[in-house]
């Protein structure tokens, strides 16, 4: 309902034809309104303003105003929207009234100082009325204010104390009365002398009721204007969107029809040649007439443009395949070229392929497949498929040659290799190796690698290749190992640790451990080997001796540590075990074995060489008696000559990294010197010189020569001849006298004359 209607309001009087009654105190509301706007409204011409049915009469009347029909600013409007919020009102000026919005027209500013310096108060003085005739000391309460709607109550005595809930609640018509002149609406003077009035007198039932009533007339005035503001704003936002949209597909229209005439343009220049190099020129004019300004920025000349070529794109790479490292031809001249204008239109990667790459993407996944599908042998498919990766990453015609490059890998290069994989065996020594996944895996980002599920098969192949527990792999394999058996093994095995175990160990593959299954398998092996019967040539024994050779580079303490722990003192203990039960054939088992390991000697490393001499050196001390068996110096692990295999293993993998250092001497030892650096000296020179010869060296106990001090050894002979003898400076001295050894002369001489001394 309209409270309204019959209302309306004009611009007030000239100030000159101003006749105020009022005779406040303060300045009335007319005086502010028209400091304001710089004019005050005529009380005489305020009749002619109000329509027929006066809104004072009806206010005496006592009759609910009615809400009234609005013309402001030439304006006529229905006002039926309320989004708008009401205006907010400064603190000051609804607390404080006429007096504040003076200060603020002077340059006051809310919340600083008064004065040209703002030196002075900054919260303003409070005042209390009292009621009339009241003295001073009757004064009990304050003035109150209530922060949420700003009322004022007087300060009562004690004897109206009682009466404070019925005072009534102040009435904000100021406020409203400036909303409207805020909006340019011009307020009849006779609201705003109600209002001044009121503020005189804010207690006077008479006047409160009328202000309550001419409040709610404005009020609801104010609101609709603000409905009224709120939805020409709205509208004007409304209109200018579909104006925007309305001219962009306008624009969009007229680029579009330009496109068109272009590419039909290019149709009828290439049916019109036969040549390629025409229908080429033709094409590229086309597609640099699309990047012009004018049409670049069509929302479709992306594929547009890559339509355009894709008409001789097939027919290219038909005729030319291959882009040969980009070495000028048709194919790489045009996609080069063509390249350098898409790139005009699409400069950034979103991580999906593009139109452009995509078309290329196609046709050279058909070269791939034909590559594929070929009758030739791997190698030359792996090195063709190699080659165009290489071309096509580095050539400046892929817009993004990784995003591409990826692509041909999972779809095309990742189920090939897969292929290839099923048919390929470690046992197969002739076969390729797959080490050309490795040259696959370097055509991307090491962070980008999509080759796990091949690199497992490979490696699970590996795996079950090295490990004892297997019942295919090598240590299985039918005996005699020939030579090509025994290095295809070696070979398969190196690859192994040089290749993908650094990449696992890298962190770039996780594809199981199968270093630690080779570490298990070699223990599993030596601890279950019969020493009893010394090896033959071309047996298991030997390629597991260069197995370990293998490993030297990769970590030489730890290989050398399997090799002691694994064959070197459970060897010495069969030894020990032999003298125990039949010493007559530890001489002959002894024969047997170092026939055998010096017949290979030219395969080993000489960190091996050492090992082995070390070993055969203490077997001959022990042989001769000079050694107690309870008493042999051999390698510990924390203090245990005979780990097991698993005991082995843990110390191998919770010593890693000492593993590399030499701190490793304070755990594997043997009197002091690290197990692992074992080394030969003259005298295993000498004892196995003799044992070539069929002579035996040993060290005869508690006979040291009396002059230097150093241990005396004996040389004996089959036949039973001794010779007497002692080592300096790398020399053998020996003399023929075997009474009173330790005082007589003793000569220097060569090795090849030991023999001739002995049989003198």
């Amino acid at each position: 309902m309209s409270y309204l209607r019959g209302l309306s309001f004009t611009k007030g009087a000239d100030v000159n034809g101003e006749n105020s009654n009022n005779t406040g105190s303060g300045m009335s509301m007319g005086m502010m309104s028209a400091a304001r706007r710089g004019s005050y409204s005529d009380l005489e011409d305020e009749d002619e303003v109000i329509d027929e049915k006066d809104i004072s009469t009806e206010m005496k009347n006592d009759q609910k105003p009615e809400k009234v029909g609005l013309s402001f600013n030439n304006k006529n409007e229905s006002l039926n929207t309320s989004w708008l919020n009401s205006p907010n009102q400064s603190h000051h000026l609804q607390t404080y009234g006429i007096g504040a919005k003076l200060l603020m027209k002077m340059g006051y500013q809310e919340g600083k100082g008064l004065g040209l310096n703002e030196e002075g108060i900054v919260k303003p003085i409070e005042t209390a009325v009292r009621p009339k005739g009241l003295g001073v000391g009757g004064v009990r309460g304050e003035r109150k204010r209530s922060d949420s709607k700003d009322e004022d109550i007087d300060m009562l005595s004690s004897d109206d104390e009682s009466d404070i809930r019925n005072v009534p609640k102040r009435i904000d018509l100021f406020s409203v009365i400036e909303a409207l002149e805020m909006r340019d609406v011009k307020v009849p003077k006779k609201y705003i002398t109600l209002s001044d009035k009121y503020t005189s007198s804010p207690h006077s039932d008479p006047l409160y009721n009328e202000v309550k009533e001419t409040f709610t007339l404005l009020n609801n005035l104010n609101e609709e204007l603000e409905q009224v503001d709120g939805q020409e704003k709205f509208l004007t936002y409304q209109l200018k969107d579909l104006d925007f949209k309305m001219k962009k597909e306008e624009e969009e229209h007229n680029i579009a029809s330009a496109v068109l005439k272009i590419v039909e343009d290019s149709s009828d220049a290439v049916r019109n040649v036969n040549r390629e190099d025409y229908q080429i020129q033709a094409i590229t004019r086309t597609v640099s007439r699309l990047i012009e300004p004018m049409t670049k920025s069509y929302s479709q000349i992306r594929p547009i443009f890559v339509s355009v070529i894709a008409t001789v794109i097939p027919r290219l790479f038909e005729a030319y395949p291959s882009i040969e490292g980009g070495a000028p031809t048709p194919l790489v001249d045009a996609l080069t070229e063509w390249s350098l204008l898409y790139r005009e239109i699409e400069t950034s990667s979103t991580g999906n392929l593009n139109y452009f790459d995509s078309l290329l993407l196609t046709q050279i996944a058909s070269i791939f497949q034909v590559i594929i599908t070929s009758d030739s042998t791997l190698d030359n498919k792996n090195g063709q498929l190699l080659n165009h990766i290489h071309d096509w990453t580095y050539a400046p015609i892929l817009i993004d040659p990784q995003l591409c490059i990826r692509k041909l890998i999972e779809d095309i290069i990742i189920p090939f290799l897969k292929d290839t994989l099923s048919e390929w065996s470690p046992h197969s020594f002739n076969d390729s190796a797959p080490t050309y996944i490795i040259d696959y895996m370097a055509s991307l980002p090491e962070e980008d690698y999509p080759f796990q599920e091949v690199i497992d098969i490979v490696i699970k192949k590996y795996s079950n290749f090295i490990d004892y527990e297997v019942n295919d792999s090598f240590w299985y394999q039918s005996e005699p190992f020939d030579t090509e058996a025994e290095e295809g093994i070696l070979r398969q095995i190196i690859r192994l640790n040089s290749v993908w175990i650094p990449l696992i160990q890298q962190g770039k593959l996780t594809s199981g451990e199968p270093s630690k299954v080779l570490q298990a398998s070699l223990l599993r092996f030596f601890t279950s080997y019969n020493y009893f019967n010394p090896p033959k040539i071309g047996t298991i024994l030997g390629v597991v001796f260069r197995i370990v050779e293998s490993l030297l580079n990769e970590n030489e303490p730890q290989a050398l540590i399997l090799l002691q722990f694994g064959w070197g003192n459970n060897w010495i203990r069969e030894l020990s075990r032999i003298l125990d039960q039949t010493p007559i054939e530890a001489a002959n088992w002894y024969s047997k074995w170092y026939s055998f390991i010096t017949g290979q000697r030219e395969k080993y490393h000489s960190k091996l060489i050492e090992i082995f001499d070390w070993y055969f050196n203490l077997a001959l001390a022990i042989i001769a008696g000079k050694l107690a068996r309870d008493n042999i110096p051999l390698p510990k692990i924390e203090g245990n000559m005979w780990p097991t295999a698993s005991e082995v293993s843990r110390f191998l993998e919770s010593n890693e990294n000492l593993l590399n250092t030499e701190e490793v001497g304070s755990i594997v030892n043997v009197h002091g010197i690290p197990s692992y650096q074992l080394m030969s000296s003259f005298k295993d020179v000498v004892a196995e010189y003799c044992l070539e010869k069929g002579m035996l060296l040993a060290v005869e106990r508690n006979h040291f020569h009396s002059a230097l001090g150093h241990p005396l050894f004996t040389i004996r002979s089959g036949t039973g001849s001794k010779l007497w003898c002692y080592i300096h400076d790398d020399v053998l001295w020996v003399t023929r006298l075997t009474q009173g050894v330790e005082d007589v002369e003793y000569e220097p001489i060569s090795l090849d004359s030991i023999k001739e001394y002995i049989i003198r």
